[in-house]
This record gives C-alpha cells, structure tokens and sequence, in this order.
C-alpha cells in the first residue's frame, strides 16, 4: 500500500513537471511567433503557443476576436475562431484619450453620390442600374425607422437602402443614424412684397426710412457673421447691408435717402437661419 502511494506521488510529480514545463513565461520566445504557413495571407503573426491536457500543441491569437489553431502542419490542423459580433447583453463603452483613440481603417468611401430622384431616373432608363453597388450609393430617404437592421435589406432588392450619417448622442454617449437630407435640412425665412406708397424724397429733405416687416427675423450688425445669409432685393437689384437698408428684430429698415422707392416696388427678404 505504502509502495502504491509513493508510485502515486511520483506520477503526479512528473504530471506536475510535465505542465510546468509546456508554459512558456518568456515574452520573448521565439516559441510566440507563429509559423508563416499558418497565415493565410502569409505574414507571421505573434500568438501564444498552449499544450493542452492531452498533449496537442496549439497556437492562441486574439485578432477580431480569438482564433485557436491546433497544428502548425498545413495538412493537420484545426482552426477554431471567436469574432467579433452578436447581440450586446448590457451597454456597452469604449473610453479614448488623448493617448488612446478609437478609429477605424479601411472604411469604404461612398462616391458618386446619388439623390433618390437621381437614381429613380437612371433605373426608368434601365432597369439594370437597380444594383446593390448602385444602391449604397444613393443618399437614403427611406431609411428604416426605429432600429436599424441590415439583415431585412440583405437582399439586392431590399425595401430600405442607401447610406445613412452616424452621429453621437451628447446625453447617453450612443451612437445613432440620421438620414443626410435631415442633417443638412435648412431652414429660412423669405418673405415678398410691395411697397403701398412713393417714398421718392428730396435729397434736400430730413432723411426718411420705410419699415418691412419679417416676422423672425433677428437683428443684425452689418460686421455680423449672420449678415453673410441674408439677401434683400428691391425688384431684383441686391441691396447692401448697413448702407441701403438695416436690420432691427422683425423688420428691414430700408433707407430712402440710398434707396428711393416708389408704389408697387417689390422688396423681397431670403434669410438662411
């Protein structure tokens, strides 16, 4: 009996050796570098070569997720992969610094970029246009609502298509999708009409103004940054800011001393907000 449990200690031993010997602590080791033939693209990568508990050898790499490959001989092999993808079961946040940025390469870059109006045209033409390269082209106006899916426009038919911009919610940190036409969607004021009397006067004579009314529209100095969006016209002729007219909250002030104006003169006010 006694003989049999020293015969026991020894084999657990040598067990113990066995495995302490199969791990490799050197981070230098050339042991880490896996073999070229492994690669499919034929470049080395590092990886952490493993022994198992019966004694195979295998190679550990975490690259898009971990990949474990079994042998190092092309004809004997076995490679197991873990990638990157699947639902999230809790939110989830990536923290960058100034030292440490989260980007991406290899993005592909949408060219020849088409309106739906465009594409709808170029399809009438020839029905052959209707691709999926042509669809990821197109500015998308039919973008699902809700939650995005793409498995539900896998298809080259699929009922929703063309690109949509990823933006950031300041609140929450998630990163959400907006259609390009209601990024870009600008707003503005125009406003159209005709004087109701002359406002012909001496040069000789006190100054007069005429005030135009433009509901919503703000004041604006002449050296305002806003000056650049806005146009007023007396019957189409561009009149100039702080000279012909000025800009006081909901209305134009146009001076007649510059700018004469008679009966049925059409002022016209467009202000990009």
């Amino acid at each position: 009996m006694r003989r049999q449990f020293k015969t026991a200690l020894i084999a657990i031993g040598l067990l113990a050796t066995g495995v302490v010997s199969a791990q490799i602590t050197d981070n230098t080791s050339s042991e880490l570098e896996k073999d070229k033939s492994i690669a499919t693209d034929g470049s080395v990568t590092k990886s952490i070569k493993l022994i198992d508990n019966k004694g195979t050898i295998k190679y550990l790499q975490v690259k898009n997720g971990l990949t474990q490959i079994t042998s190092k001989n092309a004809h004997n092999r076995t490679v197991t992969t873990w990638q990157l993808g699947g639902s999230l079961n809790a939110n989830t946040y990536i923290k960058a610094d100034d030292n440490k940025e989260f980007a991406l390469d290899g993005l592909k870059l949408v060219e020849n970029v088409l309106t739906q109006a465009e594409f709808d045209a170029e399809v009438k033409k020839s029905a052959t246009f209707d691709t999926p390269e042509n669809r990821a082209r197109v500015i998308s106006s039919n973008a699902k609502t809700g939650r995005s899916d793409h498995a539900t426009n896998s298809t080259a038919k699929g009922p929703n298509y063309g690109f949509t911009v990823l933006v950031r919610d300041e609140v929450t940190g998630a990163i959400k999708r907006i259609k390009l036409e209601d990024l870009l969607n600008v707003d503005g004021i125009r406003k159209a009409d005709k004087i109701a009397e002359d406002y012909d006067i001496d040069p000789n004579a006190p100054k007069a103004t005429i005030d135009f009314p433009v509901s919503g529209l703000p004041a604006i100095d002449k050296d305002d940054k806003k000056a650049y969006k806005l146009f007023v016209f007396r019957n189409g002729a561009k009149l100039r800011i702080g000279v012909d007219f000025t800009v006081e909250q909901d209305k134009i002030v146009l001076d007649t001393a510059e700018v004469p104006c008679y009966k049925d003169d059409e002022i016209e006010v467009q202000y990009i907000k």
